[in-house]
């Protein structure tokens, strides 16, 4: 063989092994190695953000907000007592729930929110005619114990609650708990004892059949004695 067709066969060998590799690391999908780095990056920040986008929006971050909100109002309110009452029967959420700023050093979530208030049946007087109060809030979170530290928006809601009249949500209660049973008596009244019903009419017995031989008197008992 000449030195011509070595060296030709030579550069055919090489291409060919070229060729074969590219071929085996497209098959076993080796070529998307490079790119796993970069998904592996984004799935670790969406797992380092959604803790903190969830601290904005979780029910005990709502019932810390409601806390904060009904203590101030319960210090500027003339019957504490009543609105630490309404405060057990209502109801705070959190919609539209936005995570401004997460600070992991200190694990402080800065979030904005609408804090919805759902009261109770029976309130509707002492607000308005209404039984949902709103605002938009900012408010800062910590995680871990969930505390409150920073709250801002909510003052409306706060004078609301300090100023409502719950007296008369408090009459209504006492009113239903004197009430006696309307059904209840209902059925005394109807059934009653024998002695305190009302004296009925005597009735007149009536007459047996006649004895044989004796005329047979076709006449009512009233107009008996008016032929006679």
């Amino acid at each position: 063989m000449s030195r011509r067709a070595k060296w030709i066969w030579g550069i055919a060998g090489i291409v060919a092994a070229a060729l074969f590799a590219w071929i085996a690391t497209h098959m076993l999908g080796l070529a998307d190695m490079g790119g796993s780095d970069s998904e592996l990056s984004v799935d670790l920040t969406d797992a380092d953000e959604e803790p903190s986008a969830v601290l904005c929006s979780s029910q005990a971050t709502a019932d810390a907000v409601g806390a904060r909100v009904f203590a101030r109002a319960r210090e500027a309110s003339q019957d504490p007592e009543a609105l630490a009452r309404l405060e057990a029967d209502s109801l705070v959420r959190l919609d539209r729930t936005e995570l401004t700023e997460y600070i992991e050093a200190r694990d402080v979530a800065e979030c904005s929110a609408r804090l919805v208030i759902e009261l109770p049946r029976g309130t509707e007087p002492a607000f308005g005619y209404s039984r949902r109060l709103r605002a938009d809030i900012d408010y800062v979170v910590r995680g871990g114990s969930g505390a409150i530290d920073r709250l801002s928006g909510a003052d409306l809601v706060i004078t609301d609650l300090a100023a409502a009249d719950l007296s008369i949500r408090e009459r209504a209660f006492e009113d239903t708990s004197d009430e006696e049973d309307p059904i209840g008596a209902l059925i005394e009244d109807i059934e009653g004892e024998p002695d305190d019903r009302p004296d009925q009419p005597a009735q007149r017995p009536r007459p047996g059949p006649p004895a044989e031989g004796d005329p047979v008197d076709l006449l009512p008992p009233e107009m008996d004695g008016q032929g006679r």
